[in-house]
């Protein structure tokens, strides 16, 4: 375990190096070399490129995206809070924001198109293909707070009749269409009603012929759509979930929150606490 001094010393050298980025992004800025600029930032994350944003004063803030545009990843947005989102999106040109929507997860997308002017939504919505256009509106129609507008579409559901070397093969199969990250799969019954949530490493674990019910987990939690997203947070929180399958009114699944969709959420909350 790390002593206060050395967690010190990684968060000034984290600090420092941060700082010596920024440095190099004001030099490039002040010799408009856009061409090495776009290189430089080629192998920055998203979640620090938004911080990037955050410290450039409006001047360096206004070239450096101008500068990166044709290049800018949506995700990018999904890091900056709401009044520097706006800035952002008024320098970029909608249509080409709009192609990119894809490389971004429904909620995500939501957030991004929920924040553009009304002219700039029917622009974007008819640049996407209808698929994702649906998908999109349809996280638009739940409450901006609820738990609607975090799930993700994409999640693994499972007959509940089936076993583990039936499951492993379906995997193997869709891989394609599989969520990028996931930790658990639901087990459902032909009318779409989830019935249990088996651990994907238990999964992975298991012998083929053993049944999925029998290595389900002991509790099974559901997530109504409609559920208050600081509430989801604090059920994360309570029960140490990893993820929830969501369900509408009929209590049929709809979608999934993982851990990763509710930080968010809990460093929101922890910013609304330190300014009371």
């Amino acid at each position: 375990m790390k002593s206060e001094s050395d967690i010190l010393a990684d968060k000034l050298n984290k600090d420092q190096s941060f700082q010596d980025t920024l440095t190099t992004i004001h030099k490039l800025l002040t010799q408009e070399n856009k061409i090495a600029l776009i290189k430089y930032v080629e192998e920055i994350h998203n979640a620090d490129l938004a911080e990037i944003i955050q410290n450039l004063d409006d001047d360096n803030r206004s070239k450096f995206i101008l500068s990166i545009k044709d290049s800018f990843d949506p995700e990018i947005l999904t890091y900056l809070n709401d009044s520097l989102r706006d800035d952002v999106i008024e320098k970029i040109d909608i249509k080409k924001l709009a192609s990119d929507v894809s490389e971004l997860d429904v909620d995500d997308a939501v957030d991004v198109v929920e924040d553009l002017e009304e002219s700039d939504q029917e622009t974007f919505l008819s640049s996407i293909p209808d698929s994702e256009r649906k998908l999109i509106e349809e996280g638009l129609n739940y409450p901006e707070d609820s738990a609607g507008r975090l799930m993700q579409r994409k999640f693994v559901a499972i007959d509940n009749s089936w076993n583990v070397g039936n499951t492993i093969d379906y995997l193997r199969k869709e891989i394609e269409n599989l969520p990028q990250d996931f930790y658990e799969v639901y087990l459902i019954d032909k009318a779409n009603i989830v019935t249990g949530i088996v651990a994907l490493g238990r999964l992975m674990s298991s012998h083929r012929k053993v049944q999925l019910d029998k290595i389900q987990n002991k509790e099974t939690r559901l997530i109504n759509v409609f559920t208050d997203q600081e509430e989801v947070a604090y059920q994360f929180n309570k029960y140490a979930m990893v993820s929830a399958p969501v369900v509408d009114q009929q209590n049929k699944i709809i979608g999934s929150i993982t851990v990763d969709d509710v930080v968010g959420v809990i460093e929101e909350e922890r910013e609304e606490d330190i300014l009371k």
